[in-house]
C-alpha cells in the first residue's frame, strides 16, 4: 500500500483492480465497477462507499446492479 500511495502521490496515474473492493476504495479518487464487461458504475471512490448496494450486486451472481452508469 505505502508503494502505490507514493506513486500516486507522484502524480502518477494508478490503476489497480484489487479483490478487496474497501482496500482499494480507501486508496482510490475515482471507482469503476464492471459486470459482464460491462460498465456497471463510474464516479467517486467516496460515492461508492457511500452506496455498498452497487458493490454487493455486482458480485452476486445473476443480480442485476441495483445503480448504473448515469444514475450517480
Amino acid at each position: 500500500v505505502p508503494a502505490i500511495e507514493s506513486v500516486a502521490a507522484s502524480g502518477a496515474g494508478v490503476l489497480l483492480i484489487e479483490q478487496f473492493a474497501h482496500l482499494a476504495l480507501s486508496l482510490a479518487n475515482a471507482a469503476y465497477v464492471l459486470k459482464g464487461g460491462r460498465m456497471r458504475y463510474e464516479g467517486t471512490a467516496d460515492d461508492l462507499k457511500a452506496r455498498p448496494g452497487i458493490l454487493h450486486s455486482a458480485y452476486l451472481m445473476g443480480a442485476e446492479v441495483a445503480e448504473s452508469v448515469g444514475d450517480a
